[in-house]
């Protein structure tokens, strides 16, 4: 699954080498081949007609949607779906290419509909968890420091699904808002315990390894 960045001749082959296929969005100034003739997607629409479109309703909503198949820049075969929402199908369509040939249109659609889940994952490991802050440049240094944050990832997911049992709509941000509160509330309740059995604040800062 990608979006449209990614749906790059090297990356599909790549897929392809690897026994997997691709599918994502697709740029409309991306090529196609409709009876052997090059045309931009953003070109051929014009030629379209409205019996030529399929009608689909996908989770509750219905769609025009026109079938391509063949090939596409870099790409022998390969399925092109351009769709419109029904009741505005003049404006810029959404384009989406499947390098399985063999699915529906539906099922293309049920597929492709799933990604969304993937951008937010990626998010949050990017920006909430650190993915993309990492300072080093050996590998086993950068396999290490990635199964730390998808370690981390895993047990925010854990924690909102038994969190998601007591209240609905719960969130990974939620969930990291949560345990950040959590850590918090434990961090003021060690600092109170260490006042209490009168730790110097000297040492405090030590135990703590806070830089005086």
């Amino acid at each position: 699954m990608a979006d449209s960045w990614f749906t790059s001749k090297k990356i599909i082959e790549k897929s392809l080498s690897y026994g997997l296929h691709l599918i994502g969005g697709l740029k409309t100034n991306r090529c196609i081949y409709p009876q052997g003739i090059k045309i931009k997607i953003s070109d051929f629409v014009g030629y379209i007609e409205d019996h030529d479109l399929d009608v689909v309703t996908f989770k509750g909503k219905k769609y025009k949607v026109y079938r391509y198949e063949g090939g596409i820049n870099g790409i022998d075969n390969a399925v092109v779906l351009i769709c419109w929402e029904a009741n505005s199908p003049a404006g810029k369509p959404t384009c989406i290419v499947s390098t399985d040939i063999e699915l529906s249109t539906m099922t293309i659609l049920e597929y492709y509909s799933i990604r969304w889940s993937i951008e937010t994952s990626f998010l949050y490991l990017k920006d909430r968890l650190g993915l993309k802050h990492y300072q080093m440049r050996k590998l086993k240094g950068l396999k290490r420091f990635w199964s730390i944050v998808y370690l981390a990832y895993t047990y925010i997911e854990v924690y909102r699904f038994r969190k998601s049992q007591e209240q609905q709509e719960f969130t990974l941000g939620h969930a990291i808002r949560s345990i950040k509160g959590v850590t918090f509330q434990d961090l003021i309740r060690f600092i109170h315990l260490k006042t209490v059995n009168n730790v110097a604040l000297d040492e405090l800062f030590k135990i703590l390894k806070v830089a005086i």
